[in-house]
């Protein structure tokens, strides 16, 4: 009961989340968040409303991705690891929005045109390549993801920001570890059946 009501949930945040993606005209719709925030921010505060607008964007293309992903793959694996970081990264977006909501931080609308067309791409994929190629992604996306948050840890000069990134990097290397641990099942997988 309480599965279906939390997939029931979730079904419906992530069609607000493409429905929103999906009805933003702008080829860059982070931009008009990055106007918004230099208007009202300067110095230090305009740079720490920079990063989460930025990081926000990042896991609002990590979500939609791994939902469109979920359903095109055929390893159980990677549905799985595709689950897990569509639920993750859709607490992160709730997260970034509580914390935006707060310090009056500019979010975008929606997915630029190039992370949608990314997205369009993945799920193009022949199914082992969509498989292999998503794993890898998320693996490269968390690698540079966990070096910013932690560069904007260090940097941030609000005390709140500061400390969501110091959390949040966490989770990243959770996510991190979740694709390399696919990854290595993946291969281990491939090596047996050729043997």
């Amino acid at each position: 009961m309480k599965i279906e009501y939390f997939t029931n949930k979730l079904a419906s945040y992530i069609f607000i989340a493409v429905y929103l993606s999906a009805c933003t005209n702008n080829k860059n719709p982070d931009k008009i968040a990055q106007k918004e925030n230099e208007a009202k921010f300067k110095g230090a505060a305009e740079k720490d409303a920079k990063a989460v607008a930025d990081v926000y964007n990042n896991s609002l293309f990590e979500m939609n991705l791994s939902y469109a992903v979920k359903g095109k793959a055929t390893n159980e694996d990677v549905k799985l690891l595709a689950d897990s970081m569509t639920i993750g990264h859709l607490d992160i977006d709730n997260q970034l929005k509580a914390l935006a909501e707060k310090k009056s931080i500019s979010l975008t609308a929606g997915l630029t045109e190039e992370q949608q067309g990314d997205i369009n791409n993945m799920k193009g994929k022949d199914p082992e390549l969509l498989n292999k190629d998503y794993v890898d992604l998320l693996i490269d996306d968390h690698k540079d993801a966990i070096k910013k948050y932690e560069k904007f840890a260090k940097n941030a000069a609000d005390v709140d920001i500061k400390t969501w990134f110091e959390n949040t990097s966490e989770i990243l290397k959770r996510h991190l570890d979740m694709a390399n641990r696919c990854k290595d099942k993946m291969t281990k997988n491939k090596t047996n059946k050729i043997k």
